[in-house]
């Protein structure tokens, strides 16, 4: 670990300086090192949340990375989940089975990566947060049987701000016309930018078909979202 980590982490979290290097700092490391299988990866975990090597593994890391275990959730899968988010794996471990069981009864497979995706987006977005969102599909003509299975299918979708979804949906719909319902099984669709994907795709496409030089508008998930 570099003087600049180490800089960049306690100026995150200074009360670190409180904690036992040997009997916990380097502890909660090397626990992290065994997950991640990786130094680097460890370090980006401390920088994303410098916290994890405060708490005793035993607290929180470690249950719940047992708890995520127990509902048979892949070990690959886990450690793409500490690595990306570390601050998922460091809440109450009742309140995290409260979130995986919340997962599993949606709908979600712990077998398939985006388990482990639903479980972050469920704990970073509050309740009130998701019933807004919940709201803004459904001003859309979606019921929540729609978005549920949306969730299923690409969980960031509910991490989409309003305000995107609503320029989004717009674009399709009006511009595009592209069905909500389309759009619904298809959310992945919410992910890309308006501004740096949709405009200058559906550009690209028009004039296309303004020139003849394609006889019909191009599949909107082959159009917006092939990269």
């Amino acid at each position: 670990m570099s003087g600049n980590d180490i800089a960049h982490i306690l100026c995150a979290h200074p009360c670190i300086l409180n904690r036992s290097l040997e009997n916990q700092i380097i502890l909660n490391f090397n626990f992290l090192v065994s997950l991640l299988e990786s130094n680097d990866k460890t370090i980006a975990a401390v920088k994303r949340y410098s916290p994890i090597l405060y708490h005793k593994t035993d607290i929180y890391l470690k249950p719940c990375v047992d708890i995520l275990e127990e509902y048979g959730v892949p070990q690959k899968h886990i450690a793409t989940l500490v690595y990306r988010s570390p601050r998922s794996v460091m809440m109450s471990p009742n309140h995290l089975r409260r979130i995986v069981e919340t997962v599993r009864e949606i709908g979600c497979d712990p077998l398939k990566p985006h388990f482990t995706t639903a479980v972050m987006v469920m704990g970073l977005l509050s309740k009130s947060g998701w019933e807004r969102r919940l709201g803004v599909y459904k001003s859309w003509g979606w019921s929540e049987e729609d978005v549920l299975a949306a969730f299923i299918k690409e969980p960031w979708c509910m991490m989409t701000s309003d305000d995107k979804i609503m320029a989004v949906m717009d674009f399709l719909v009006n511009n595009m016309d592209c069905e909500p319902s389309f759009i619904a099984k298809n959310p992945y669709l919410l992910k890309p930018g308006l501004k740096t994907t949709f405009i200058p795709r559906a550009s690209v496409a028009n004039f296309l078909l303004s020139k003849q030089l394609i006889k019909t508008r191009p599949n909107l998930v082959t159009l917006f979202f092939v990269f």
